[in-house]
């Protein structure tokens, strides 16, 4: 005996409704092959399988954490394939730890170089000399 069980289908506004993404932003990401819709054959319009949320919500979540679309294609094709090493996601997730690390201490280094410009200007009651200490004379 065979069974036949119906596959819920949504629309794209129902689908930018559900993940508060625009429908170009949904197109896109089709067009990257993030997510795949189908066509309906009564009026061509684009339709997506309901799980298409999910994977949206995660793609959203990702880009949240800094993830590129090129890493985030990478790390749904890993989910997408049960057979995936869990070794080449971590993999993936501690390369971006390690890149945000590295932004921190960036940003920390210009901190501290920002603050140091302002106790230049508080120490010089007269005049704030930060101008000398950052600006570089055109020669033209």
């Amino acid at each position: 005996m065979y069974f036949l069980f119906k596959i819920d289908m949504i629309n794209i506004d129902q689908l930018s409704n559900y993940t508060k993404l625009s429908k170009s932003t949904i197109r896109y990401y089709e067009k990257l092959g993030l997510i795949q819709s189908f066509r309906n054959p009564e009026n061509n319009y684009r339709l997506y399988k309901e799980n298409a949320i999910s994977e949206l919500l995660c793609i959203k979540t990702l880009k949240n954490l800094n993830f590129s679309l090129k890493e985030i294609k990478e790390i749904i094709s890993y989910f997408r394939n049960e057979d995936t090493p869990q070794e080449n996601i971590y993999s993936i997730f501690y390369n971006k730890l390690s890149e945000i690390e590295r932004d921190i201490q960036n940003l920390i280094n210009k901190k501290i170089n920002i603050l140091e410009l302002l106790k230049i200007c508080q120490s010089n009651s007269c005049k704030c000399n930060i101008k000398e200490k950052i600006y570089i004379p055109s020669k033209y």
